[in-house]
C-alpha cells in the first residue's frame, strides 16, 4: 500500500534519498520522467532540460505532483503490484474581508456576467475557475476609428492579433486579441484642443479630476464621463508628452460596426484618434469581491495596475492592499500574519518572488513551510494573472497550496510547445474556460492535402539550420523544381483557384496569395499569367505602392508585405503556400479576410496547401487543424 497526501489540485509521494517511494523497492524517477520539458536538438542529438513539470522537496523527502495525474499514478503502482491510499488535505475557506463593488459599476455583457458568476460559485469539487475572455472584451471603438502604428494610422477594421500598436510612451507592443461587437451606440469625445475619437458607451478611459482639492486619475466607463463631462480630463500626447486636456463636448454620432482590441502593453494603453489614448483593464476583481475571502493576485507586471483598479471599482480602503515584490515585502506579510495584526484583504505578489518562496530558493528558507502559507496568511482565493505567460512558475502554485478555489486568467495561447500545451490541456481543460472562444466565425475554411511529390519532395530539402525553412521549400520551387512546381500549379492550384475563387467571384472582388519570398511571387504571377490573362495581377512587395491594389484582380505577397496589416477590401479568397506552428502568423493569414460587410463579401474562402511527405507539415497541421476548427465558420479538410 502507498499512501499519498492530497489536495484537490496535487498529491504528494514520500521517497527516500534514493528515489524509491516510501515502505516500497519501486523508483518513482521511471514514472515523473514524463513530467520533464526536454527541447530535441535533431542535429546535434542533444537534450536540454526547460522545466520539470513536478516538484520534489527536499526537506520533507516528498515528490509534488498533478492531482489530474493519479488514476495514472494508481495504474503504475498496480503494474507493480502495490495499491494507492489517498488522505484528502482539507482546503483553505479563507478568512472573510468585506469591501464592495462601486454601486456606478455594472456588466458591460453577459460574458462578463457569466465570468463573474463563475468566479463566485462555491463548489469544493471544481476548485479551478479560468477566465479565458480577454479582459478588454466589450470596450468597443469604431471599425472606422484610428490607431496609431509603426506604419502610420490604420482603422480599427485592419487590427488583427499580433499586429504592432504604439503605446502613449512611443514605445511598441503587439495586439494580443481582436473582438468584434456587432452594431451598437457610438459617441463622438471632443477636446479642448479640438482633437477628438469616437467610442461606444461602454469603452474604457483614463480621466483625471479633482477631487478634495486633490488631482487624483483613474479609469472609468464612457457612460460615467457622458453624464458629468466638465469634470475630466482626457490624456492626449503632443510632441514627446502626454497632457491632459478638459472635454469640450460629447456628441451621440448614431449606430456603426465596432470592435474591441486588447494590447500586450502592462498598462493596457494604446493610441487611437487624433493620439488621444485609450484603455483596456482586467475584469476578475468583481469575482472575487462576490467571493468575500481573502485573496492572492499573482503576476509579474501589472502590480500597480491592479492596485489602482481596486481602488478604481471598489470601495477597498488604499491600506487594505498589500504588494509583495521582493522577500522583504514577504517577510513582512508574515511578519503581520505572525502577530495577530490586521491582514490586508487583497495581497498582489510578483510571481517571481512566488517562485523563489515555492521553490524555496535562496534567502527564503527561513519561511514558513509553503504547504502552509494558505493557512498562515488566510487565502481562500488565489488568482493568477498571465496564466499562459508564466505558465510553469504558475503551475508551481497550484502543486504547492490549498486555498477553496484557484482563479486562473489567460488569454488565447500562442507559440506554446506541444508540451506545455498537453499540460495545460489537462490541467486547465477547455471546458472550464469561460470566455474562450468569444469571436465571430465567419471564414470558410479550407485544408488541402497534397499526397504527390514523390521524388521531388522530401525533408532534407525544407531543413534549415533551425530545422524547418519554408524559404528553403520555396527556392527549392524556383530553382531545382520548377518542373514539379509546375505541374503542382496545373494540376492541383489551379484548379483549387478555379473552384474557390474564379467560379464564384463576383465583379471587383479580389483573390490574396501568400508565399514567404519574393522569388516565388514573381514565378506564381507568371504561370497565372498564362492561365487568367484577362484578370490583372499584383506582386505586392516591399516598395510597391500600397495604392496600387484596388486596381488589381490577384494581389501575390509576403506576410511581411501584405499579411499582417494591409487592408485589401472586397477580398473574396486568400490562398496560402505557407507552412507555420505560429498561432499569431497563422490568424495573422487568416485575418486578412474581413467580416462580411460594405468591402468585405460573404462567404470568404482561406484556402491553405500542406505536404503530407514533409514530417514539419504534418506535425505542424495538428496545430492548425485544431485552431481553425475553432476559427472557421466551415472548416473542410481535403486530399488532391
Amino acid at each position: 500500500m502507498v499512501k499519498v497526501l492530497a489536495t484537490p489540485l496535487s498529491f504528494r509521494v514520500k521517497i527516500n534519498v534514493f528515489g524509491v517511494i516510501e515502505g516500497t523497492d519501486l523508483k518513482i524517477g521511471p514514472y515523473t520522467r514524463k513530467f520533464d520539458h526536454v527541447d530535441v536538438d535533431e542535429y546535434a542529438r542533444k537534450e536540454t532540460l526547460i522545466h520539470r513539470y513536478r516538484f520534489y522537496d527536499r526537506a520533507k523527502n516528498e515528490v509534488y505532483l498533478p492531482r489530474y495525474d493519479i488514476d495514472n499514478f494508481r495504474t503504475y503502482l498496480a503494474g507493480h503490484g502495490l495499491s494507492l491510499e489517498i488522505e484528502e488535505l482539507p482546503t483553505v475557506h479563507g478568512d472573510p474581508v468585506h469591501y464592495h463593488m462601486l454601486p456606478h459599476i455594472g456588466y458591460n455583457n453577459d460574458a462578463q456576467k457569466a465570468v463573474i458568476e463563475d468566479i463566485a460559485r462555491i463548489d469544493p469539487a471544481s476548485p479551478i475557475r479560468v477566465v479565458a475572455l480577454n479582459t478588454g472584451w466589450g470596450k468597443a471603438l469604431p471599425m472606422s476609428g484610428l490607431l496609431y502604428t509603426p506604419s502610420g494610422f490604420v482603422t480599427m477594421r485592419e487590427a488583427f492579433v499580433g499586429m504592432d500598436i504604439y503605446t502613449p510612451r512611443m514605445t511598441v507592443t503587439k495586439v494580443i486579441g481582436v473582438y468584434p461587437q456587432g452594431r451598437i451606440g457610438v459617441w463622438r469625445i471632443t477636446l479642448s484642443n479640438g482633437r477628438s475619437a469616437r467610442c461606444s458607451k461602454d469603452h474604457l478611459w483614463k480621466v483625471r479630476y479633482t477631487s478634495d482639492l486633490l488631482n487624483r486619475s483613474e479609469v472609468i466607463e464612457f457612460k460615467h464621463i457622458i453624464t458629468h463631462p466638465g469634470k475630466y480630463k482626457i490624456p492626449a500626447r503632443v510632441g514627446n508628452r502626454i497632457r491632459w486636456y478638459p472635454i469640450k463636448s460629447i456628441d451621440y454620432v448614431g449606430v456603426e460596426e465596432c470592435q474591441c482590441i486588447e494590447v500586450e502593453d502592462a498598462d493596457r494603453l494604446y493610441m487611437t484618434d487624433d493620439f488621444l489614448v485609450t484603455h483596456n483593464t482586467v475584469g476578475t476583481i468583481w469575482g472575487c469581491e462576490r467571493r468575500a475571502v481573502r485573496t492572492l493576485i499573482t503576476m509579474s507586471s501589472r502590480m500597480k495596475q491592479w492596485e489602482q483598479e481596486y481602488q478604481t471599482f471598489t470601495d477597498i480602503d488604499p491600506s487594505d492592499v498589500f504588494i509583495v515584490k521582493g522577500k522583504p515585502t514577504l517577510e513582512k506579510l508574515f511578519s503581520l500574519a505572525k502577530h495577530k495584526v490586521t491582514m490586508p484583504s487583497v495581497v498582489i505578489a510578483s510571481t517571481p518572488t512566488m517562485k523563489l518562496y515555492l521553490e524555496h530558493g535562496p534567502g527564503y528558507s527561513h519561511l514558513p513551510h509553503p504547504d502552509n502559507f494558505c493557512e498562515i496568511m488566510g487565502f481562500g482565493a488565489i488568482a493568477t494573472d498571465e496564466y499562459h505567460e508564466h505558465f510553469h512558475s504558475n503551475f508551481m502554485h497550484m502543486l504547492r497550496l490549498n486555498p477553496e478555489v484557484f482563479i486562473t486568467i489567460t488569454a488565447t495561447v500562442t507559440s506554446t510547445p506541444k508540451f506545455t500545451l498537453n499540460i495545460m490541456d489537462q490541467l486547465l481543460p477547455k471546458h472550464l474556460r469561460i470566455g474562450e472562444g468569444v469571436f465571430t466565425k465567419t471564414t470558410n475554411i479550407v485544408g488541402v492535402r497534397y499526397e504527390g511529390g514523390g521524388g521531388y519532395i522530401e525533408d532534407s530539402i525544407v531543413r534549415g539550420p533551425k530545422g524547418y525553412s519554408q524559404n528553403k521549400l520555396e527556392k527549392f520551387f524556383v530553382k531545382k523544381g520548377k518542373k514539379f512546381f509546375g505541374e503542382l500549379m496545373v494540376e492541383t492550384v489551379i484548379p483549387l483557384l478555379n473552384e474557390y475563387f474564379f467560379e464564384i467571384h463576383r465583379e471587383g472582388e479580389k483573390l490574396l496569395i501568400l508565399c514567404n519570398t519574393q522569388e516565388l511571387c514573381h514565378k506564381i504571377s507568371s504561370i497565372l499569367g498564362e492561365f487568367f490573362p484577362k484578370y490583372k495581377r499584383l506582386v505586392f512587395i516591399s516598395g510597391v505602392d500600397e495604392s496600387l491594389i484596388p486596381d488589381y484582380d490577384i494581389i501575390i505577397s509576403t506576410p511581411g508585405s501584405c499579411g499582417t496589416g494591409r487592408d485589401i477590401k472586397h477580398l473574396r479568397t486568400t490562398f496560402s503556400f505557407i507552412a507555420t506552428q505560429s498561432e499569431i502568423y497563422l490568424l495573422q493569414h487568416l485575418g486578412r479576410l474581413r467580416p462580411p460587410g460594405k468591402t468585405a463579401p460573404e462567404d470568404p474562402y482561406y484556402v491553405y496547401l500542406y505536404f503530407a511527405l514533409l514530417t514539419k507539415h504534418l506535425q505542424y497541421e495538428r496545430k492548425r487543424s485544431d485552431l481553425y476548427r475553432e476559427r472557421g465558420k466551415t472548416y473542410v479538410k481535403r486530399k488532391r
